[in-house]
């Protein structure tokens, strides 16, 4: 898979939706969407939903909360490309290790091992001592160019217990938990635990896989939305023949019957109307479908190669159960069913059947089944074990309004479609 790394990707995924800032404390969504703590709580206070839900003001999913939106899931892969990009965004950017001394001094490098900014004092000592003098160290002028962009943003954090303060390397099945050695020293040593980068690995894995499955619906919902115009084109014909119809008729009629026509008029305007609606429904469903698709398909491409550190672990089964959703949800409705529009005359005494009334009728169709999805890319499992081993528990924390007045075409007075052909 080709890196999705380009600033523009960069800037939309790391800025909220509600106030197009850069996300502050970025709270993660079912649906994968994301937006500040005080963004989204000032959201679900001046737009409540249902008691225990919110709904995603991006995509308006419900999505069922505690009550307080603190406890949401931190997009712990925004934070991670914050912190590995915005050096490229600020004019000046802070010695990590003096900013603890409380000195403000402008950092002229940064150690990628360490993932800390140094200023040209500290680098020094950073390369004299035996632990840190082999470090890989880059300048602030490399890193704004771009230069180490997808090496950084590739880097895996180093992740400290929060108990402990020692780096995350295990992780406890039984638990589902990360664990620093102490952790597991005190606690899970009698659990079957496994180096946390096995885990992420397979984890990762099984993410690319249902990611595969789920970008193959793209084309078929894509695919719906065409039938969906060709069907409004094909209808919109049918109402011209219709309105053609109806003004052949009234040439025939008195001044008498001129209230009647406007009546017909009105109820083919209200077919017309219904249908349109019908139509525009349909097509924003999909189109709907294509972009929670996209959105997630997104979201998971970023994981996969920006989400390497243990803290993205709830993101990564976030990402997991919202793809196998979308994977086992039914999302590309074929169009099923026609639509017939016509005037129909019938030569008789009364006056409804002497000038005639718009028919409409809607045929549906039996619903094709669904093809296999056929995966957009192609990938190898990259252990080459099971996905699924050390995999954490699911459970874990364009409308348009057509004018209606009469348009000269060439077509009979009554028209019939079977399967979207006029007859």
């Amino acid at each position: 898979m080709s890196s999705p790394v380009d600033e523009n990707t960069l800037d939309n995924f790391l800025r909220c939706k509600l106030c197009e800032k850069y996300l502050d404390d970025p709270k993660l969504l079912v649906c994968l969407h994301s937006f500040c703590l005080k963004c989204i709580v000032e959201y679900t206070e001046n737009n409540p939903a249902e008691e225990g839900k919110i709904c995603c003001p991006e995509c308006k999913t419900e999505i069922e909360t505690s009550g307080d939106l603190s406890n949401l899931p931190v997009n712990t892969l925004a934070v991670h490309m914050q912190e590995n990009t915005h050096v490229k965004r600020l004019n000046e950017t802070l010695c990590t290790n003096c900013k603890l001394d409380n000195y403000e001094v402008h950092a002229s490098a940064r150690c990628m091992d360490c993932n800390e900014y140094v200023c040209h004092e500290c680098l020094k000592a950073h390369q004299r001592v035996r632990l840190t003098r082999e470090h890989n160290v880059v300048s602030i002028a490399d890193l704004q160019s771009g230069k180490y962009d997808t090496t950084q943003l590739q880097s895996t954090p180093l992740t400290l217990c929060s108990t402990h303060n020692e780096p995350i390397k295990m992780f406890c099945g039984k638990c589902n938990q990360a664990l620093c050695v102490v952790c597991y020293a005190t606690e899970h040593n009698t659990h079957p635990c496994k180096n946390i980068a096995d885990v992420m690995t397979n984890y990762m894995d099984a993410v690319a896989k249902t990611l595969d499955q789920v970008q193959g619906k793209i084309a078929g919902i894509t695919e719906s939305v065409l039938v969906v115009d060709k069907y409004e084109h094909d209808f919109e014909k049918k109402v011209a023949q219709a309105q053609k119809g109806i003004d052949d008729r009234k040439a025939q009629m008195t001044q008498l019957i001129n209230k009647f026509s406007e009546m017909q008029f009105q109820k083919l305007q209200d077919v017309y109307e219904k249908e349109q609606k019908f139509i525009q429904q349909k097509r924003n469903k999909l189109n709907q479908h294509v972009m929670s698709l996209e959105n997630t398909c997104k979201f998971a491409e970023n994981l996969i190669y920006y989400g390497k550190g243990a803290d993205n672990m709830i993101v990564g089964k976030m990402v997991q159960n919202r793809l196998e959703g979308l994977h086992g949800k039914h999302l590309g409705e074929k169009l099923d069913r026609t639509v017939s529009v016509s005037f129909q005359v019938t030569e008789v005494n009364n006056f409804d059947q002497l000038f005639g009334s718009i028919k409409h009728a809607i045929v549906n169709k039996k619903a094709p089944k669904m093809p296999p999805s056929t995966p957009s890319m192609q990938r190898r499992n990259r252990s080459g074990s099971d996905p699924q081993e050390g995999k954490p528990d699911k459970n874990a924390s364009f409308s348009r309004v057509g004018s209606m007045r009469a348009r000269p075409v060439k077509a009979e007075h009554d028209v019939k479609t079977t399967n979207g052909h006029a007859e």
